[in-house]
């Protein structure tokens, strides 16, 4: 059994254990590999029930191809952190979590600024 790889718009079947297709999975840098591998839990895709916050590293993993591939600009990338960020607030991980994981992915906190959010912290 096959899932289709989780990048936008991409259609490549990957086993169900893995969040993308090659292609795209090396297109995160190497920190955001290992904190998706990290929140990952075997079984998850048989029992369709991953953690928050493997969720939560799929969503901004997703984005960080995305904005590579320049599928999305910055200002889509930046509404789909903030609705990550709410998403991960009705699932009790906070903004500190949500901050920390968004920078260790490789989104610069240049990419939350330029668009005049004000930090938190």
């Amino acid at each position: 059994m096959t899932h289709a790889c989780h990048a936008l718009y991409c259609s490549e079947p990957v086993p169900p254990r893995l969040l993308m297709c090659r292609a795209h999975w090396d297109l995160l840098p190497p920190p955001a590999q290992r904190i998706v591998e990290h929140h990952y839990r075997q079984g998850q895709e048989t029992d369709k029930r991953p953690s928050p916050l493997y969720v939560l590293a799929a969503n901004i993993a997703r984005t960080v191809v995305a904005l590579r591939e320049r599928k999305i600009g910055e200002r889509q990338a930046l509404d789909r952190l903030r609705l990550a960020s709410m998403v991960a607030a009705q699932q009790r991980i906070t903004p500190e979590q949500v901050k920390e994981m968004v920078g260790a992915m490789g989104l610069e906190d240049e990419l939350l600024h330029k668009h005049g959010e004000a930090r938190r912290g």
